[in-house]
């Protein structure tokens, strides 16, 4: 897991070749891919493609983001798009047994996201579970938010308080000029949308982002 890049590009669009545009960066740049899917019920956010609309692609690593209320829903569908890891909301109320059991059938590594209105101890329950934890930096949806201030306390805590090892991951609100930090901090991985695709060149804004968090 480590050797991977530290910063995984989002691919999310409701435009097909734009989405597939983003996909083939990724699969040029860093092998590693983030996608969002959204229900309209756990949360209201910006249109997406829909995962039947997805194309084909390989990827060493792909992770999906589940912003539903019932996650089981789609992990059929998602195994087989090969994708490697599913984000369960902890607030999705989603059985943790079953979840699990689901999941190990479909060959489909757990991770849990957490929102930053939630209290960061909801989260012990699922280290059993996964250990790999995505610290949401904006309330979920919505792309180009600002990042919300109690993000990096709330890596710091986690990094500090449990014993177990933790992969943590940040989700929105990922810029140039707060990288570092949010890597000075704890965290593992950064999830980026517009500040790869957002404005310039998304080659360009990788790179910086690649040095900024490859320099601590």
């Amino acid at each position: 897991m480590k050797s991977r890049s530290p910063i995984i590009p989002a691919v999310f669009n409701d435009n097909p070749a734009i989405f597939a545009e983003r996909l083939q960066f990724a699969q040029k740049y860093t092998r590693a891919a983030h996608f969002d899917i959204l229900d309209g019920e756990f949360c209201k956010g910006d249109d997406n493609l829909e995962l039947d609309s997805w194309p084909n692609f390989s990827l060493e690593y792909s992770e999906v983001h589940l912003m539903v209320k019932n996650p089981l829903d789609y992990l059929e569908k998602l195994a087989a798009k090969k994708i490697t890891r599913i984000l369960v909301h902890v607030e999705s109320g989603v059985n943790l047994d079953e979840l699990r059991s689901r999941a190990r059938e479909l060959d489909l590594l757990l991770g849990f996201s957490i929102n930053p209105d939630t209290d960061l101890t909801d989260i012990l329950k699922f280290l059993e579970a996964s250990n790999y934890i995505q610290v949401m930096g904006v309330h979920p949806g919505l792309a180009g938010q600002k990042m919300l201030e109690t993000t990096i306390p709330a890596i710091s805590y986690l990094k500090r308080s449990i014993q177990e090892r933790l992969y943590i991951t940040v989700d929105g609100g990922v810029t140039i000029e707060n990288a570092r930090d949010l890597i000075k901090a704890g965290a593992n991985y950064l999830i980026a949308t517009t500040a790869i695709f957002g404005a310039g060149n998304p080659e360009e804004n990788y790179q910086k982002l690649l040095e900024i968090t490859n320099d601590n």
